[in-house]
């Protein structure tokens, strides 16, 4: 399996961690929780005890198997599982998880409820907005560690809105120029995603600029 030679690869190479999405192809996927590790043993078997974690985002992979049993499933037949990349929206599942005896590590998969996910519990946040608007985040954690929830969601509003904003002008390739703009060049999101250019970029960072965006980042650097 190719899946399995590049986890091979890792492991041989010094991978500290692996990740996986519950999806096999654009066709077929696992009906429940045990096919699914049926087939993450196959995968991440040449790792060994590597630590694994399960990228659990139905909305993208179509897989909607219950993610409580997994968990509950998965230290029986996978030896390095770790936790989970909590991408889905069941947030009642996602509290019985938390609530386990030995719960595994959880990591909040929604940037713009970043401080949601914090106050259920979650170990922390695994998400692409953190590339580009750390400072904001960080004063979300920092208002909430200190016990100023109001602070601390207003500027989770302030995430929000600025997600809100690049996700109108395509998610991923819109982002992927804001962090050429703060000076970490990534290159253009590939085919068949559409990359803003002209008149659309231009209009990306006056609404960024407007909403407040800039001014936020800077604000939080200097604080």
């Amino acid at each position: 399996m190719d899946c399995a030679l590049v986890v091979g690869f890792g492991a041989a190479y010094g991978a500290a961690r692996l990740m996986r999405l519950g999806w096999l192809q654009f066709f077929f996927k696992p009906e429940d929780a045990r096919q699914l590790l049926d087939w993450f043993t196959l995968i991440v078997d040449p790792a060994g005890r590597m630590p694994f974690y399960f990228y659990d985002i139905p909305a993208m992979t179509g897989v909607t198997i219950d993610t409580h049993e997994f968990v509950r499933r998965a230290p029986e037949t996978l030896p390095g599982f770790a936790g989970v990349k909590y991408s889905n929206p069941n947030v009642d599942q996602l509290k019985r998880i938390l609530l386990m005896e030995n719960a595994p590590e959880i990591f909040w998969g929604f940037d713009e409820l970043y401080l949601e996910g914090m106050q259920i519990g979650c170990n922390g946040a695994v998400g692409s907005s953190y590339n580009f608007a750390s400072p904001i985040y960080h004063r979300v954690m920092d208002a909430l560690s200190s016990g100023n929830t109001d602070e601390a969601a207003q500027w989770q509003a302030r995430a929000a809105k600025s997600i809100e904003v690049i996700t109108s002008f395509g998610y991923l390739p819109a982002a992927k120029k804001i962090m050429q703009w703060i000076g970490v060049d990534c290159g253009p999101a590939r085919p068949p995603l559409a990359n803003p250019s002209g008149q659309k970029l231009d209009s990306l960072r006056a609404e960024l600029d407007s909403a407040g965006f800039f001014e936020w980042i800077d604000e939080c650097k200097t604080a």
